[in-house]
């Protein structure tokens, strides 16, 4: 069952690096602090207009915005642009019941 982490932050298209989605900090997030997020996990991004996107975690980052603003961003597959995602699109994990599912 999908698993709402939190409204996406911030969409980026970086050279080299492709789509990457920057969430709040993690205090914000909906899930347990205990939860680990994974590379290859298999996500969703909902969009305000009920578009979603079932996608995964390409890799995981961290993003310096300046003094207590640091955060996690994930870099998405090249198939997912930043114009896919728009401003209050949420992103969801896709679970088994605890466990992550993980694209091969």
């Amino acid at each position: 069952m999908p698993k709402k982490v939190a409204t996406i932050d911030g969409v980026y298209s970086i050279d080299n690096i492709e789509t990457v989605i920057a969430l709040p900090q993690e205090d914000q997030w909906l899930i347990a602090p205990t939860e680990s997020i994974h590379r290859r996990e298999r996500i969703q991004i909902r969009t305000p207009n009920g578009r979603c996107i079932s996608t995964f975690i390409r890799d995981i980052e961290m993003i310096n915005r300046g003094r207590d603003r640091g955060g996690v961003c994930f870099c998405l597959p090249r198939s997912v642009v930043a114009e896919d995602i728009s401003n209050g699109s949420e992103l969801w994990l896709e679970r088994d019941g605890e466990e992550p599912l993980l694209e091969r």
